[in-house]
């Protein structure tokens, strides 16, 4: 096992059908992890192992595994690129030290690469782009360059991509080394401006090292390990983005893509300690260091039908092995580490011991969740656990017989348990279950997956819109409930509600002392589940801060609790009605993208659903539209969107906040506007 200065932790992210599954299964091969590159198109890509994967042609869930490279040790996660699965990515980057971004040679920066890119930019990841896809007549490595520029506002700094002359790859331009090669090994004449790439190059080095500096003022030659630990520092540091270019179908710049990711990207000593609130105020850490205590983060569990529970995590200080103890949160109690293992895909490997840098499996009799915290006993540490983005579509999911109600629960929970974006409540008029997701893609998968669970013994709604709920101004109200009559039992509880954008928490903010045996400690969780529930029907709410300002009375026991409970229920509804409620749907950022000659229709479709243009590039191939749209207006859209372009067009939706219901559609038990 390579020290941890050799281990590699990083995530390869792209927009859709940019090539990325494809990369990761040269990767494979090159490494010789399998002896054969899988193929995205014939559903034989070892990391896109779930059927639906397979049959749709695209990844829909992170997959995990572990190569070895020249002495070093990558831990790589393949990561999905449609929108609708982006959670995939938040909870992968936040357990990896390093990204490579795809992108398509054809097309350059797209929408979900924009996405990824901010999602990287908020965990401060360091990044290497790969421009795929070069074989092709329209690949463009300068323009796919200049889009980082311009769309994502970084400093990219070309390193080595092929060279393609009348449609084949005829050699490689390696501006570290100096030479433009044919795959003959002879020197290319003509080909591209290696001067001015090496100058461009030094220059970006010359901000961060002074001797290069000075060698470049004094027209000097730079030593290339001198120019190699330059780009490496300023990688790390998020000031240049290296740039490879290749043709991962191909195999074609994916061993100096490798290289690179050994040269430049962090070990886990490089990323530092892993930091914490601590409980008296303050910051814990823990050291990437095998002496330290242990601590690990679960990033991703799901459940296996043959091995039960995975529960994946990444290990940032001490050792672990099969046997040892470990908490989940403070106050519990310790349990046992059944066994430890390293993923390939849907395969697992046995791991002797993990250390700091190791993503693995971790066997255990507890069911653990995305975001829990594993530590040493008597080392208590709760690291910041991953923040996923509300579900906006639900949709009504019923039994075929009656008496299987149970199973289908048991299955659709299962599935939830695998997907935090995936909610799973009970219509509380109805009974009826129903499933909230991230789009209609996202709830199409879960469709499929639970039918091929249960036999196809399901039925299946039509998605409609996850609305929420938020409040327009402070208002105050407490509710007193009785056992009985006059004279019995009371319990009062009294709220406030606050309009606060960006937020919804609950704080306490009793001032009086409250009657002892009140469960206070009850009301607060409960508040915290009315604010997913709902805090008086059956909307989620939003932007708000809700607060609890009293508690009294002189019920006790179990029959007390259930008192409080309810005159905080009543309370809630009282405080929202005088808190003037709005209903909000999803509002959605869109990029779409269509041939030109068929813009002006695709415009017309747009308007004609309410949409906001913010902006259409008719010069570029394909033209481009972005701008807002509400969520439910563009329900069916990609299909509409097909048949308008001739299949050509396609369009990516991305969740960017609310607006509020200005029509009311059919009322329906999933709440939709």
């Amino acid at each position: 096992m390579p020290a941890e200065s050799k281990v590699r932790n990083l995530g390869i992210v792209a927009h859709i059908n940019a090539g990325k599954t494809t990369l990761t299964e040269q990767v494979l091969f090159a490494t010789g992890r399998q002896r054969f590159a899988g193929a995205v198109d014939d559903g034989t890509a070892t990391m896109d192992y779930l059927a639906e994967e397979q049959q749709r042609g695209i990844s829909i869930t992170a997959a995990v595994t572990c190569v070895a490279w020249k002495g070093y040790r990558l831990n790589l996660i393949d990561t999905p690129g449609h929108v609708d699965f982006t959670a995939e990515v938040e909870r992968c980057l936040a357990v990896l030290d390093g990204v490579v971004v795809v992108l398509d040679g054809t097309k350059g920066v797209e929408s979900q690469t924009e996405t990824v890119w901010r999602q990287a930019d908020a965990r401060r990841a360091p990044r290497i782009a790969f421009v795929n896809k070069l074989d092709r007549d329209a690949g463009d490595f300068g323009a796919a360059v200049q889009s980082l520029t311009e769309r994502l506002g970084c400093r990219p700094v070309p390193i080595a991509w092929p060279v393609q002359r009348d449609g084949a790859l005829v050699g490689w331009v390696d501006v570290l080394a100096g030479a433009v090669r044919g795959d003959d090994g002879r020197p290319l004449e003509g080909v591209v401006d290696l001067a001015a790439a090496r100058t461009e190059l030094i220059e970006a080095l010359a901000d961060l090292d002074e001797e290069i500096m000075r060698a470049f003022v004094e027209e000097r030659d730079v030593p290339v390990d001198r120019l190699h630990a330059a780009l490496r520092r300023g990688t790390l540091e998020g000031q240049l983005v290296p740039v490879f270019g290749g043709t991962a179908l191909r195999n074609r710049g994916v061993d100096a893509l490798l290289d690179a990711v050994c040269r430049y990207l962090p070990s886990p000593l490089d990323a530092g300690p892993v930091r914490a609130p601590g409980p008296q105020g303050g910051t814990q850490t823990r050291e990437p260091r095998r002496e330290a205590p242990f601590c690990a983060l679960v990033f991703k569990t799901h459940v296996d039908p043959q091995e039960g529970s995975v529960h994946l995590a990444r290990v940032y200080s001490g050792t672990l092995s099969a046997g040892d103890r470990v908490q989940r949160a403070a106050g519990e109690e310790p349990f046992a580490v059944e066994g430890l293992w390293t993923m390939h895909a849907e395969d697992r490997e046995p791991l002797p011991r993990a250390v700091p840098g190791d993503v693995v499996v971790i066997g255990a009799a507890v069911a653990l969740r995305t975001g829990d915290t594993l530590f040493a006993p008597g080392h208590a540490i709760q690291l910041e656990p991953v923040q996923f983005p509300r579900p906006v579509l639900t949709m009504a999911v019923e039994p075929r017989i009656a008496e299987e109600a149970d199973l289908l629960e048991a299955g659709a929970q299962a599935l939830a348990r695998d997907d935090p974006t995936l909610t799973v409540t009970s219509d509380p008029d109805t009974g009826r279950l129903l499933v909230s997701g991230m789009g209609e893609l996202h709830l199409e998968v879960f469709q499929s997956r639970l039918a091929r669970r249960l036999g196809g013994r399901a039925r299946f709604g039509r998605p409609t819109v996850a609305c929420v709920e938020t409040v327009t101004r402070e208002a105050r109200a407490s509710a007193e409930c009785r056992a009985g009559g006059e004279g019995s039992a009371r319990a009062v509880v009294g709220v406030r509600v606050t309009p606060a954008s960006g937020v919804a928490r609950v704080a306490n903010a009793l001032t009086q002392p409250v009657p002892e045996g009140a469960p206070v400690p009850e009301l607060l969780c409960e508040l915290e589940a009315r604010l997913r529930s709902g805090l008086a029907g059956a909307f989620p709410v939003v932007d708000v801060f809700v607060e609890l300002v009293a508690v009294d009375g002189d019920a006790a026991g179990d029959a007390g609790d259930v008192l409080f409970l309810e005159a905080l229920a009543v309370a809630c509804r009282k405080a929202m009605v005088a808190a003037k409620p709005r209903l909000l749907e999803p509002l959605m950022s869109y990029v779409v993208t269509t041939p030109a000659d068929q813009l002006s229709g695709v415009l017309a479709d747009l308007r004609s659903r309410g949409a906001a243009l913010e902006a259409v590039d008719s010069g570029a191939a394909p033209a481009q539209v972005t701008g807002k749209i509400r969520l439910r207006r563009v329900l069916g859209y990609a299909t509409r969107l097909r048949s308008l372009t001739r299949g050509l067009g396609n369009v990516s939706l991305r969740p960017c906040g609310f607006a509020p219901c200005d029509e009311v559609s059919e009322s329906s038990s999933s709440a939709p506007c």
